[in-house]
């Protein structure tokens, strides 16, 4: 990907791991300087070592909180005017329902995901505009819960979405075998995910519900095995955790798809991708895409021809 950013300066908020430094890193790799910003100083460090071993791109890191003023204020003193900035205002517990939200309650979780970098904006904004270039991405990884009712990335985090996916991509290319996991609604998801990597990477990868896990496929895991779970907070979430432990008891390399912020299954597996809560029938629309992205960033890095895979056709006219 080439966004012809090369040689501009951005400031990553909340880039100490998640969306945050995903965007720092896919940045980086187009070749711009950064400052990222968190509040966790040795997270923050050891992200900015990882980014900087990656892409050989100068990184500042600066602890702070974007919520207050005087983090603000030391975001702009360690850096200079920047060409992009992301705004990513970080977490908050998300309430359950909004409609039983007090108000002093709602304009405190408005001030924290919208509210609280906008001083952070009205600073930067006219030095771009001096500069005739500019770029201001917001993010926030939660989502106002209704049921039924999810409200997704917006296209700037499912870009850095990608990214993230293609850092894992090149840790996993080595595996000649992958297993995938799903329960429920997700089951036909994990056969979808093991059949694009297959098609793609030519890697052998098989998908299981995993209430069948016991019953043969288990006796594979060992040696770091690549086991995708398919974990979203559904009916099925406290049996895959259970999965998900047995994966990790038998030394199985765990590759986790949950909803953003979950903690639970962040702790016990070695790669995490995050997606959007919604409505649980919906849910298998959100969750395939990490999985057909998983697979073709490994095929793109095993070199194989993701356009045209071997012994594949556009059309079969033959039974």
């Amino acid at each position: 990907m080439n966004l012809g950013i090369a040689g501009r300066h951005a400031i990553v908020c909340g880039a100490s791991r998640g969306l945050g430094r995903a965007c720092a890193l896919a940045l980086a790799r187009e070749g711009v300087s950064l400052t990222i910003v968190a509040r966790n100083q040795d997270d923050l460090e050891q992200a900015a070592r990882e980014i900087t071993a990656d892409t050989g791109i100068r990184v500042v890191a600066v602890a702070a909180d974007i919520n207050t003023a005087e983090g603000q204020a030391a975001v702009l003193a360690r850096t200079s005017d920047p060409d992009i900035l992301v705004a990513n205002p970080g977490v908050r517990q998300t309430p359950a329902d909004f409609r039983t939200l007090p108000r002093a309650e709602w304009q405190s979780w408005l001030d924290v995901h919208f509210l609280s970098t906008l001083d952070l904006i009205r600073a930067v904004v006219p030095g771009m505009a001096e500069r005739r270039f500019g770029r201001v991405v917001s993010i926030s990884v939660s989502f106002i819960k209704f049921p039924q009712v999810g409200f997704a990335h917006s296209h700037a985090a499912r870009l850095a979405l990608s990214g993230a996916i293609a850092a894992m991509a090149r840790e996993l290319v080595g595996a000649r075998d992958f297993l995938y996991l799903g329960r429920g609604v997700q089951y036909p998801i994990a056969l979808e995910g093991a059949l694009k990597l297959k098609e793609l990477s030519y890697i052998h990868a098989e998908g299981y519900a995993g209430g069948e896990m016991k019953h043969g496929p288990i006796a594979l895991i060992a040696d770091r095995l690549p086991v995708v779970a398919l974990a979203p907070r559904d009916g099925s979430y406290e049996r895959m955790l259970g999965n998900i432990e047995e994966v990790r008891a038998r030394d199985g390399q765990v590759i986790a798809v949950v909803h953003a912020g979950d903690r639970a299954v962040a702790s016990k597996a070695q790669h995490v991708i995050e997606v959007p809560a919604c409505a649980d029938l919906l849910a298998p629309l959100i969750t395939v895409i990490p999985l057909q992205l998983l697979a073709y960033h490994i095929a793109v890095r095993l070199g194989c021809d993701v356009d045209q895979p071997r012994n594949l056709a556009k059309s079969v006219t033959v039974e």
